[in-house]
């Protein structure tokens, strides 16, 4: 699934807490391009706090599960998951870590 931002303030959201034994993401990954300095948002919901997750400066997504490619994205929104990240944050403007959400960085 590929998703391409052509204005400003646009945003998506891929919420596994709906029904964590299904995921949102399609067998194609999911891929999301935004327009650089639109204010446009990625929201990534967790299942539950202890629901591991793997992110780079590009990609994020469950351990063992499929991945959401980002580039040009202003905000990255996590919340109800552990996050274990790899990287140097230089690709979003904001990283929000909402609710229940744990960011470990190294």
């Amino acid at each position: 699934l590929f998703r391409s931002f052509t204005g400003a303030n646009e945003s998506l959201y891929v919420d596994f807490s709906n029904d964590p034994s299904a995921s949102p993401i399609p067998v194609g990954n999911i891929a999301v391009n935004g327009v650089a300095l639109a204010n446009d948002s990625l929201y990534v919901m967790g299942a539950s706090p202890a629901q591991g997750f793997t992110m780079t400066d590009y990609l994020i997504g469950p351990n063992g599960g499929g991945t959401v490619a980002y580039q040009n994205i202003d905000a990255l929104h996590v919340g109800n998951m552990t996050v274990n990240y790899s990287g140097q944050l230089t690709t979003l403007q904001s990283l929000y870590i909402e609710n229940q959400a744990t960011f470990i960085w190294g």
